[in-house]
């Protein structure tokens, strides 16, 4: 009876610790954060060279860059209540991570439809685009005319001349 009541209370303990062991241990998973930010810094420059963007344009860009960070910080909250894991950035975590959380934060955040590569092509489109009407607003950023066929002038030297 004795080794009976000792044999279920070693079998309890042993699953209690082992139980116990499983709360304990800490569930890990990334996400793409910098990845994150480039998508909205990307959709706020395609906005901010947007044509005829006036001042309550660029001061509600302002706000939306602020809000952001807010935004941010909130979903990554509420995110890490729901796993229940500790999320770190994807550059932080060597090998394969047990979940990758990138897409759900980023449609939390509204960047789901978002495309990086797209967003970069109109932001330089929209930037060569306003850099000839910057030329020709300051007089300081106009190119020197050059003929068809003429060599590009030397860069200036500032080291000893070396003469072959």
């Amino acid at each position: 009876m004795i080794a009976t009541s000792l044999v279920v209370s070693l079998v309890i303990m042993a699953l209690a610790l082992w139980v116990y062991d499983k709360r304990r241990a800490q569930v890990f998973a990334v996400v793409d954060l910098p990845g994150i930010v480039e998508l909205e810094q990307l959709r706020l420059t395609v906005s901010a060279v947007a044509p005829g963007l006036n001042e309550a344009g660029r001061q509600s860009l302002l706000a939306d860059a602020q809000a952001f960070g807010d935004r941010l910080s909130k979903e990554i909250e509420a995110l890490r209540s729901q796993c229940g894991c500790v999320l770190l950035t994807s550059t932080a975590f060597v090998g394969e991570p047990p979940a990758d959380y990138t897409a759900t934060l980023k449609s939390r955040l509204g960047l789901d439809k978002l495309n990086a590569e797209a967003l970069r092509k109109q932001a330089q489109s929209r930037l060569e685009a306003a850099i000839p009407a910057l030329g020709q607003a300051s007089p300081g950023f106009n190119q020197p005319e050059r003929s068809a066929g003429a060599p590009m002038p030397s860069a200036p030297s500032f080291g000893p001349q070396v003469r072959p």
